[in-house]
């Protein structure tokens, strides 16, 4: 007898198909290996009737039929008794074989051909989910230094620190969506791949949109993400000094230098607050500026630009310019300085040399010194307001000019013509003029607020210990040179006269 394969079994396998599966002896069987198994030679006196199994494969997706055919026995199943078994005995729903397939394998049996783990069943596979899918809209990452055009490398730009805007989104997460469960060939769940999520914790700084999806700045500072935790620290501390390791800083929020600020490099915060020494370095802030230490500058190549109050214990060859005020606690070398209210009061302070400038007023302890006649004590005027007041002007001349322009275009054409007044660009140019009618009124208003504070009659320069000849005292366009020595005098802008007062304090 010869049974044939319909398909090709591995040589460790074959031989253990006929010797336990069919109970034969090893002399009771050939395998042809000529033929790559194509069949095997029975040579033996048992009757063997047909042997049926079925294998559940993947967690019970698919069904495998092994169909051996009987050895000296003419009888075979027929379709009806296999089904019963497969259904019955293995319990697969009759709704999940292929009955094409089935019929196929039938076919094979009944022409002594061995059916071996051939799959003729399957389920419904159950449909993978969406993991969680997060896109960050930061760089982590710190940055190389700047090769510039020239081929010199700018280590002063360095991306030592992420930082971001209040409003600024910091990432979006999408939700992960589960999979949708399967059916084995038993009728049994079967349950789809696990989809993977991440929760990212929003600490303090970072709100949440209801749907947990959007991860927004409450406020500027610098953005910290670690342990799946995000944050913001509105408070920046550099640990040394502002030089080439911190590089310079934009930020959001306040800036720490625990050391000085080194010349050639620069800080843009809201706040700033330098331990140590500043030494020609560009500080420019929304907000105040603190120098614990004190202004040693050399040639006024830096800058200290505020809208708020500037401290320093000391300044020397300092540049200052502030819409607010300036309070220095022990002297005030060669310095030029620009503000609201210029302080450097306290007993035995001096103020020696450079340019003091005050909207309102100047108020010192000790005023220039013996043989110098360098100094200028301004006040009533702010060329900080005044130039931002120029700047306006500008503006508003420009865009006065545009909306005229528009307005004359507009002129030549007859509005009252649908056909004209639905033309797209007719339309654009109507909006444009709505725009600058809303704009104008706004930039009107800062003009006339920093034209106002450009100038102030009723200022003062108030001296608590001495001042000294030479000094130059100016309000608005009248100035006088301090002609002698004198003791707590308060000096003002006389209305009536136009001319310098002085009173004694």
């Amino acid at each position: 007898m010869v049974i044939k394969l319909s398909k090709i079994i591995d040589k460790a396998t074959l031989p253990l198909i006929f010797r336990n599966i069919y109970n034969l002896e090893a002399n009771e069987f050939t395998i042809d290996s000529n033929k790559d198994y194509n069949f095997v030679k029975i040579d033996t006196n048992k009757n063997i009737d047909t042997i049926l199994k079925i294998d559940i494969l993947q967690s019970g997706f698919y069904a495998a039929l092994t169909l051996l055919p009987p050895i000296n026995i003419e009888t075979r199943m027929d379709k009806k008794t296999i089904i019963g078994i497969i259904t019955d005995d293995y319990k697969i729903e009759e709704k999940y074989i292929n009955d094409q397939i089935l019929d196929t394998l039938l076919e094979s049996y009944n022409n002594n051909i061995l059916v071996f783990r051939e799959i003729f069943a399957d389920g419904v596979p159950p449909k993978r989910g969406t993991n969680v899918s997060i896109k960050v809209y930061f760089d982590l990452e710190i940055s190389k230094p700047k090769v510039l055009a020239n081929g010199q490398v700018n280590f002063k730009d360095l991306k030592q620190y992420v930082f971001v805007k209040e409003g600024d989104i910091l990432l979006k997460k999408t939700h992960p969506i589960e999979g949708i469960p399967g059916v084995s060939v038993n009728g049994k769940e079967l349950p789809p791949p696990p989809v993977k999520n991440k929760e990212i914790n929003a600490l303090t700084g970072v709100t949440v949109s209801e749907d947990g999806t959007t991860y927004t700045a409450a406020y500027a500072g610098q953005l910290l993400f670690y342990n799946d935790n995000i944050t913001i620290n509105p408070f920046l501390t550099i640990t040394g000094n502002l030089d080439y390791k911190s590089g310079n800083i934009v930020f959001g929020g306040t800036v720490d230098v625990t050391g000085d600020a080194l010349a050639g490099f620069s800080i843009n915060a809201d706040n700033i607050i330098i331990q140590g020494i500043y030494e020609d370095a560009i500080l420019n802030a929304e907000n105040s500026i603190s120098i614990k230490t004190g202004i040693k500058g050399k040639n006024k190549n830096g800058e200290i630009v505020a809208k708020g109050t500037v401290f320093s214990r000391y300044a020397e060859n300092a540049k200052i310019n502030t819409f607010g005020d300036v309070e220095i606690e022990k002297y005030c070398y060669n310095s030029d300085i620009v503000a609201n209210r210029i302080i450097c009061n306290s007993s035995a302070s001096v103020v020696v040399g450079g340019k003091l400038i005050a909207t309102s007023e100047i108020n010192l302890f000790s005023a220039g010194s013996k043989g110098s006649n360098d100094m200028l004590l301004h006040a009533g005027i702010s060329p900080t307001h005044k130039k931002e007041a120029e700047k306006l002007i500008t503006e508003i001349d420009k865009l006065n000019k545009s909306m005229n322009e528009m307005k004359n275009v507009l002129s030549k054409l007859d509005l009252t013509d649908p056909n004209i007044i639905n033309n797209p660009k007719v339309k654009k140019i109507l909006d444009a003029i709505k725009v600058l009618k809303t704009r104008l009124p706004a930039i009107q208003d800062k003009y006339n607020e920093h034209k106002k504070k450009s100038v102030n009659i009723d200022a003062t320069i108030i001296i608590n210990g001495v001042i000294h000849p030479g000094v130059t005292i100016k309000f608005v366009d009248s100035f006088m040179i301090v002609p002698t020595e004198m003791s707590k005098v308060k000096f003002y802008y006389d209305k009536l006269s136009s001319e310098i007062k002085f009173v004694n304090l």
